[in-house]
């Protein structure tokens, strides 16, 4: 008698890619050379069409097949790892290494196994997963009391059993249940505690260094997935631990917290961790490790959501394309504004709107909006960089200081490492130094485009529809539209389009219908106007916006929208000009 293996290659439709199946055959030795030369004769007839399995099939996969690492492309199949978001095939043991983040769509175990280190971590899009998640543990201290105290998270969407080695004699085990008054914490010894999992966090030590290690199933990972959690509250109660949650990561990768206030709008929330030395640190939103369990303390029952992405709040959702390289970046929902008395960042609630006239009024205690900055106004002030001028988002001064490096002391000067609103400088950039109250109220996650970027966007990209802008009125405001890459004419007709030299007039288009316009990605840039010193003209004619790129000791570039044109010209950098920023698709 003698084995004989035969690979199938099937088609799966729904997880859209190509499955290996190996059947084995025992066979009679005088059956076996009859059925190799069919196998023979099935390989050449198929060999156009690669219907049967060869090494040549395996290889167009992205089939892990050597144990070791995921991030080393020869253990793959292709020879390379596999892009972000591919499907993928585990055939062998693929761990995945600290400081790693794996990504991947469907992820399909074939015979194979996937190990976060601790770490690491893994986002993808398959239900169920089988991964097994370890958690380096070093020993507490019994003098200094809390020292290495670990608040833990388990990310498994079904409770696994846990491990004798996280249960040994000394270990602190515990569970927290704000339940039970002046009895929150429910220790292992007493409560024994079987089972972990879900959302649920837990305080945990060890008198000895320890790995744990857990394998169970995962949730998907990939993007846009959510866990909600309510925590109650009761008014008057003099428990101690009321409104206060211990809360675990329950995702493979980062994750980021947040909540609804009392405007219905999704906003940061803060927890706290332990540090090294045993004190609660509190954290805004994330991110949250794989692994990490976390308390959150509410005044009123409230229902906080764990995201395993940063929600980009205050964005337009189209996406535009900014480089031949296909990076792509989200707008605000509008111009930046700002409030001097208060120190307050915000976008215009709508696109069209602006703030017009009443930008004469700015100075360092007004206590009304403006939309009209100097060039690199963020706040921030290089102290390494002299003939920076401590400038604040209210300045106006055009006072002469240095033709050669900086003539009017806006923003970064020629002499140094970055002279644009990037790089070294990027702090000069609004979005970079500033929360925005209702653009996430996290600095850095905004910032303005390059003058090469906006380029792109407006006379380069490639879109489905050929269309990329159209001048209009929206609701009674002059300015631009730009349209997201996969705008459709279906979506609404906008006549002129790609033309700088239309009027305003070849579209006019009401709120109700620009709502239409906006849900489908579009953005619109007002004529909101300028500002010399603190006079404030051609409102609702011409709109100005900054570009973080620099030309010159004395001026920066900005887009120029009037009636006739769009450019980008370079003019001096104490000049008010509208600030409409974007944030990077990642």
């Amino acid at each position: 008698m003698s084995k004989i293996f035969v690979y199938f290659v099937v088609w799966n439709n729904r997880q859209q890619k190509i499955i290996v199946m190996r059947k084995t055959f025992i066979l009679f030795m005088s059956l076996v050379a009859v059925m190799a030369a069919n196998l023979s004769a099935m390989a050449q007839e198929n060999t156009s069409t690669g219907a049967f399995m060869g090494d040549d099939v395996i290889r167009s996969q992205n089939s892990f097949i050597t144990d070791g690492n995921w991030n080393d492309g020869s253990k793959w199949s292709t020879g390379v790892v596999p892009a972000s978001g591919s499907n993928v095939v585990i055939m062998a043991n693929a761990v995945i290494p600290t400081g790693y983040i794996a990504v991947a769509n469907e992820v399909s175990l074939e015979g194979g196994s996937i190990t976060v280190s601790d770490g690491g971590q893994l986002r993808h899009n398959t239900d169920d997963l089988v991964v097994t998640m370890k958690k380096n543990i070093e020993p507490y201290s019994v003098v200094n009391g809390m020292d290495n105290y670990y608040l833990l998270g388990f990310p498994f969407s079904e409770e696994v059993a846990v491990p004798d080695d996280m249960t040994a004699e000394g270990c602190d085990f515990y569970k927290f249940n704000g339940d039970y008054p002046n009895a929150e914490w429910r220790n292992n010894r007493m409560h024994a505690i079987t089972t972990v999992g879900g959302t649920t966090g837990y305080l945990y030590a060890s008198p000895e260094a320890i790995e744990i290690s857990l394998t169970g199933s995962t949730c998907p990972s990939y993007y846009g997935e959510t866990k909600n959690v309510t925590i109650p509250y009761t008014e008057g109660s003099t428990n101690l631990s009321n409104g206060w949650a211990l809360l675990g990561n329950p995702f493979t990768c980062d994750a980021y917290l947040y909540y609804y206030d009392s405007d219905n709008q999704l906003v940061p929330m803060d927890f706290m961790v332990y540090d090294v030395n045993g004190d609660l640190v509190t954290f805004s939103c994330g991110p949250i490790a794989p692994m990490q369990g976390f308390f959150v303390n509410v005044t009123e029952p409230t229902t906080v959501y764990i995201k395993n992405y940063a929600v980009l709040i205050g964005a337009i959702n189209g996406k535009f394309t900014i480089n031949e390289e296909g990076d792509q970046i989200y707008f605000s929902q509008g111009n930046l504004q700002y409030r001097a008395s208060t120190n307050a960042w915000k976008f215009a609630e709508n696109q069209y709107d602006y703030i017009g006239d009443a930008n004469s009024n700015i100075s360092s205690s007004y206590d009304g909006w403006i939309d009209l900055f100097g060039w690199g106004t963020s706040g921030y002030h290089d102290a390494n960089d002299p003939y920076n001028v401590n400038y604040q988002p209210w300045s106006s001064s055009d006072s002469l200081l240095d033709n050669e490096y900086n003539s009017y002391g806006y923003g970064p000067s020629t002499n140094m490492p970055d002279m644009n609103l990037t790089g070294s400088s990027a702090n000069y950039d609004w979005g970079v130094n500033n929360p925005i109250s209702n653009g996430g109220n996290i600095a850095n996650q905004w910032r303005t485009l390059t003058r090469l970027e906006w380029n792109y966007i407006l006379n380069t990209r490639n879109t489905p529809s050929g269309i990329r802008f159209a001048k209009a009125q929206v609701n009674e405001v002059n300015g631009v539209i730009l349209l997201p890459d996969d705008w459709t004419t279906d979506t609404y007709t906008l006549d002129n389009t790609n033309s700088i030299g239309a009027y305003y007039n070849s579209n006019v288009i009401n709120a109700s219908q620009w709502a239409t316009i906006e849900n489908a990605g579009g953005v619109f840039l007002p004529a909101a106007g300028g500002r010399f010193g603190t006079t404030v003209a051609s409102v609702g004619d011409t709109g100005f916006y900054w570009l973080s790129s620099s030309n010159s000791s004395c001026c920066a570039y900005y887009v120029y929208i009037y009636h006739a044109g769009i450019y980008n010209v370079k003019y001096r950098r104490y000049l008010g000009r509208s600030v409409r920023l974007v944030s990077n698709v990642e």
